[in-house]
């Protein structure tokens, strides 16, 4: 059972509160919507901790790893672009640091299933290389920061809903 708090890194004021079940060394966290840069604090069952800051212009989703000490941001796009809209690049801007100190850095584009699989599979490296671009204008090293493309081929969500194509039409970045 995972421990996991959410709360304001300015004020420490405490958010959300809960135990969480996972396999003893992945928990997925969803954060709500806020205008303050929030800190999750989640504890696994072995004692390990990750903190991860994260501002949240809209709700998301945080993956920790605790065995791999690895970290999943996801940030989310309009449908048929791969420019990196202004609060993904906010939400990406308020972890930055996390991004400086990282060994390596894999981002992987993604798109929802309208279009062919080409056009996709083009989209979703341009998804990538936006965010790479953003991190390189604040000085990550990009030497660390490896590309893959995966089009429309793994979903985060299936289904051909509004909800469903919003939430595939992303980009992984996995800190480690």
């Amino acid at each position: 059972m995972f421990v996991v708090q959410v709360r304001n890194k300015e004020t420490q004021e405490i958010i959300a509160q809960a135990d969480a079940f996972g396999d003893d060394q992945t928990f997925v966290c969803a954060i709500p919507k806020s205008t303050d840069v929030l800190e999750v604090v989640a504890t696994s069952p072995q004692g390990n901790s990750r903190v991860v800051e994260c501002f949240a212009s809209h709700d998301t989703t945080i993956v920790l790893d605790f065995q791999k000490e690895k970290t999943t941001k996801y940030v989310y796009f309009p449908s048929g672009s791969a420019k990196l809209p202004r609060p993904q690049r906010e939400t990406m801007c308020a972890v930055m640091d996390q991004y400086m100190l990282a060994k390596r850095i894999t981002i992987i584009g993604h798109t929802d299933d309208r279009g062919s699989k080409r056009y996709n599979l083009t989209l979703s490296r341009k998804r990538a290389e936006a965010a790479k671009h953003a991190m390189e204008e604040v000085g990550v090293d990009t030497e660390k920061i490896t590309i893959i493309a995966k089009g429309q081929s793994e979903p985060a969500v299936q289904g051909n809903s509004k909800e469903a194509r919003q939430k595939n039409r992303r980009v992984e970045i996995i800190v480690e």
